[in-house]
């Protein structure tokens, strides 16, 4: 019979704040992740992306390696493998408690095993068991997704790091749920779970970060392709774009690209893609993607309705440095573009909430004098304290009045979202039941673009994004274009050769189209014609 396996050891995680990730500590020393490599293939708006994890055990032990990392949040997941050796093992999707039975079966069985769980709809925690000395393991995800859209450009946002997140409640004295480094909480259960491991020190940048990315614009008059934060090799490739990372770039900021959608009136395409030949939904080819997309054109500002706009501000400790000068200039640039018949508040929130508006006075009107009061109030706003946004949202619904006909209901939210208690922000507005549309600019290398787009989607709102202090006039011009209500609501989508399009519709956001904003409409369908479809 054979010997059982030694214990298996458990990684700590190294307190150092500024270090980043991408290594363990374990009794034995660390446990590196070696490489992170990403392959993208964009076909129009839609993404097909392969991520692969390597880790090495490097000590006269078996060891387990667990690690936090994120994804992005609108992707679905197709395969999960692991490759160790001569050896592939394929992943299965369980319920959650069933796969953890599972993987600590397979653990105490001696076998080689991997788990992946997801945290938050960006969050994964990896867990890569039973890594036997010299042990080189692979682990591999592929996922699908369309790009975002904001206002004329299309992002492509591939997070490489989860950002610290402000938990709220009171510390729970049970056994923690994950390896993190703040304790689970009444508010926010899994706070031990939404916190990555960290690079040991002297250890710097072990991770060998390679990402390409080929990009066909499928008859999308796309140009300007850049990346906002890292230095990449530009490449034509069989008519393709190809974009590369250039070397010694580091995994301590999201990966973005942005191209502009160069449109002077109104404009759609429709792309059929087909799956191919033994697809597992059919074998024979004849399923495939129907992508239309719609682009708009802007509004003429003297046309918009009035609007009733609170304007909220995240002042807390992680808007810290560039981010709060950002968003104060941010906001005071929208502030700025109210005109006479509008009405608004402006609400600084951290740990507390404050207002430019005497309490229980209601929204006040967009005067120049006003407009200038709230610009000042803006100006002179420092970080403090933590991200109690559940709070601030609460005070911003109560000050909102019945819906008025005529007039356009607005929360404008700016933040980096970097919160533990999403669902219950969520929850809190499903009850509400807000008659409000949630405007959102988040702005961060890491921005928790899960929540924020949500909360946007759930209320028939936008989510925008800036990364840096580069693109932030870009974005707020897009921001103005969008800021109110939007063109067309309930777009749908009807075709007589594609039967159950309604019903399986996917859009890049609700199906609202807002001016001089692409609107992109996905179905996946098993009957491959070419005849033009219909809106």
């Amino acid at each position: 019979m054979d010997k059982p396996l030694p214990a298996l050891d458990q990684p700590t995680i190294c307190p150092d704040p500024e270090a980043g990730f991408g290594a363990l500590e374990t009794s034995k020393g660390p446990l590196p992740l070696k490489a992170l490599d990403v392959q993208a293939h964009i076909l129009g708006l839609i993404t097909r992306v392969n991520v692969s994890q390597t880790f090495v055990n490097t000590h006269r032990e078996p060891l387990e390696a667990v690690y936090i990392f994120p994804l992005p949040p609108r992707a679905a997941v197709s395969r999960f493998t692991m490759h160790i050796g001569d050896r592939l093992v394929v992943g299965k999707l369980f319920e959650r408690e069933e796969a953890r039975q599972k993987y600590s079966e397979a653990l105490q069985e001696g076998k080689r095993a991997a788990l992946a769980e997801e945290d938050r709809s960006n969050v994964f925690t990896l867990s890569v068991g039973n890594l036997m000395p010299g042990d080189v393991a692979e682990i591999s995800f592929e996922m699908v997704g369309l790009l975002a859209l904001e206002g004329n450009e299309a992002v492509w946002r591939f997070p490489l790091v989860v950002a610290p997140r402000y938990i709220p409640g009171t510390p729970l004295d049970v056994e923690p749920a994950g390896l993190g480094s703040f304790m689970d909480t009444d508010l926010v259960p899994d706070a031990s779970r939404l916190n990555p491991p960290l690079l040991l020190p002297g250890y710097p940048n072990p991770v060998r970060l390679g990402i390409e990315v080929d990009w066909d614009s499928a008859g999308l008059p796309i140009s300007n392709i850049r990346s906002s934060l890292h230095s990449v090799i530009e490449t034509q490739v069989e008519g393709k774009t190809r974009i590369r990372l250039a070397e010694s770039e580091r995994v301590d900021r999201d990966f973005i690209l942005r191209c502009q959608l160069q449109v002077d009136e109104v404009w759609a395409t429709a792309v059929l893609a087909p799956d191919g030949a033994g697809h597992p939904a059919a074998p024979d080819g004849s399923t495939g993607t129907l992508m239309v997309t719609l682009l708009p054109p802007s509004m003429d500002p003297a046309a918009r309705p009035g609007r009733d706009v609170v304007f909220l501000l995240d002042r807390s400790g992680s808007m810290d440095g560039w981010k709060i000068a950002a968003a104060r200039r941010a906001m005071a640039f929208l502030v700025d573009s109210l005109g006479p018949e509008d009405r608004f508040e402006v609400i600084r929130f951290q740990s507390n909430t404050d207002s430019l508006g005497k309490s229980g006075t209601g929204l006040i009107p967009a005067t120049d004098q006003n407009r200038f009061r709230a610009t000042q109030f803006l100006a002179q706003t420092s970080t403090m304290g933590g991200t109690e946004m559940g709070k601030a949202v609460k005070k911003a619904l109560d000050l909102m009045p019945q819906p008025v006909p005529g007039r356009e209901a607005i929360i404008f939210l700016v933040t980096d979202g970097q919160v533990g208690d999403e669902d219950r922000i969520l929850q809190m507005i499903g009850k509400e039941r807000t008659h409000c549309r949630f405007q959102i600019l988040g702005i961060d290398e890491a921005v928790n673009e899960s929540l924020l787009k949500r909360l946007a989607d759930s209320t028939g709102g936008w989510f925008l994004a800036s990364e840096s202090e580069k693109v932030l006039d870009g974005v707020l011009l897009t921001a103005a274009r969008k800021f109110g209500s939007p063109l067309i609501t309930g777009i749908s989508l009807h075709s007589p050769d594609l039967k159950g399009v309604g019903q399986s519709l996917v859009s890049s956001g609700n199906l609202d189209l807002y001016p001089g904003t692409p609107l992109v409409l996905w179905h996946v369908t098993r009957r491959l014609r070419t005849t033009q479809p219909s809106q």
